[in-house]
């Protein structure tokens, strides 16, 4: 049952703070979301591999902390851009 914490509790605080990082410091909106895609499909991959457990799900939730990566990245990208027209007016 490691793997339901890893997907469950280490995988969202991962995605929260590499798409922050990446968004902010290196103004680079799509790096976090390809690089939560390339590791959370590592373990798909080694799971499904090793282990009777389909990889369906796995993939599914690599799918969705890509798609939240892009959300947070997106956000922050529309929270500075509104910031930097609130303060040039």
């Amino acid at each position: 049952m490691w793997e339901l914490l890893l997907y469950a509790m280490v995988a969202p605080m991962m995605t929260i703070i590499l798409s922050l990082v990446f968004a902010w410091k290196y103004d680079d909106l799509f790096a976090a979301p390809m690089i939560t895609f390339i590791l959370f499909n590592l373990p798909t991959i080694f799971i499904s591999m090793n282990y009777s457990i389909g990889w369906y799900i796995f993939f599914g939730w690599s799918i969705f902390y890509t798609f939240l990566s892009l959300f947070i990245s997106l956000l922050v990208w529309l929270l500075r851009k509104h910031q930097q027209t609130s303060t040039s007016l």
